[in-house]
């Protein structure tokens, strides 16, 4: 149990570490000099490895919670017969781990498989959308708020989610990008929200729809949250499968994370405002950060909807994994602007603030 515990403590050591020794690449004073490129991406791929074997081969224990779960539902599975079932609720996934059962193949490699899933998607996803400042992004992922919790608790969600986020950067490789989305999809099937907001995303922009019509369904959410109307959590809730329906319908004790979250909301819609603002202030031209705003805020105006479900922290995180990197992109894009550089800094350090005090202090 104390090794297990331990893996926190070290995690927000490393985070820290690499945070601040990336950040002094960003002073003014070297800022103009400094090859981003080369260097950062071999040290976030050495960075991304030792994470796998770090956090892949952790403890089995009940301190990473549902892992003492998968371990107890792996050993009833051991050496019995394994077929392929097309009616899984996550069909790369749950194959997955019974396919490994059946063949007594050691847990601790399912977690290791998934977690080289998770950290090797992510660092594949940071390389591809931040070429010249890959060690940047993966660090400030790093310090998301519920990126280690995905490593080690939420595993499906977190290998789901960095495979989204590749399909989201090869967006210009179509028939790749699909793929993607199908694995993100089949590792975990509550990728069908940020799939389906990525789709209408695409269409709308297609169309040149103003993006402060985002805004405004976002308002309207936060309306309906904030009157505790449930309607559309109801209707949502016809939409999915059991486990989905069990979460938005759940009553009572069920609700163990559920209700109007103001923490939450203040937390959610702070890259959204930030990246309008500065969008519409300085004119900023970029279509990749067009598609993950759009398709963050539409994410969270649905969450906004079913935050008096069951765990809505789970759903509040399928959009919550865009955004560490929707916070720095606008400023990454112009890093050279010595302005637009100490906001970088500004936002990386305060996003690292808030991380430490989450971790050390209000959890």
């Amino acid at each position: 149990m104390l090794l297990a515990k331990l893996y926190l403590p070290i995690y927000l050591f490393i985070v820290t570490i690499f945070t601040y020794s990336t950040m002094n690449v960003y002073k003014p004073i070297s800022l103009l000099k400094r090859n981003f490129n080369t260097s950062q991406k071999k040290t976030a791929l050495s960075l991304a490895i030792f994470l796998i074997f770090f956090i892949g081969f952790r403890p089995i224990n009940g301190a990473f919670d549902d892992m003492g779960v998968y371990d107890e539902y792996y050993q009833v599975l051991l050496g019995t017969r394994f077929y392929f079932d097309w009616n899984a609720d996550n069909i790369i996934f749950d194959n997955l781990f019974n396919f490994l059962a059946s063949n007594y193949v050691p847990i601790e490699l399912f977690f290791f498989i998934i977690c080289a899933i998770d950290f090797g998607f992510l660092y594949l996803a940071c390389e591809k959308m931040f070429p010249n400042d890959t060690l940047l992004a993966f660090v400030v992922y790093l310090a998301g708020f519920i990126t280690f919790a995905n490593a080690t608790n939420g595993i499906k969600g977190g290998a789901a989610s960095s495979a989204f986020l590749v399909a989201l950067a090869y967006r210009n490789n179509k028939p790749l990008s699909i793929f993607l989305f199908l694995i993100s999809l089949g590792l975990h099937h509550s990728m069908k929200l940020p799939i389906c907001a990525y789709i209408v995303t695409l269409y709308a922009l297609k169309r040149k729809t103003d993006k402060k019509y985002y805004l405004y369904l976002w308002f309207f959410c936060f309306a309906m949250a904030a009157l505790h109307i449930t309607y559309f959590q109801n209707i949502l809730a016809g939409q999915t499968d059991a486990q989905g329906a069990k979460y938005l319908t759940a009553k009572g004790e069920d609700l163990v994370v559920s209700g109007f979250r103001l923490d939450f909301i203040l937390y959610s819609v702070i890259p959204i405002f930030l990246g309008y603002y500065i969008e519409k202030t300085y004119k900023l031209n970029s279509k990749f950060f067009n598609y993950l705003w759009c398709t963050y805020t539409l994410s969270n105006a649905m969450w906004l909807l079913c935050t008096y479900a069951a765990y809505t922290n789970r759903i509040a995180a399928l959009s919550w994994f865009m955004y560490p990197l929707l916070l720095i992109y606008p400023f990454v894009l112009y890093k050279k602007n010595l302005l637009f550089n100490q906001f970088l800094n500004y936002t990386v350090y305060g996003h690292l603030a808030f991380f430490l005090f989450m971790n050390i202090i209000y959890y």
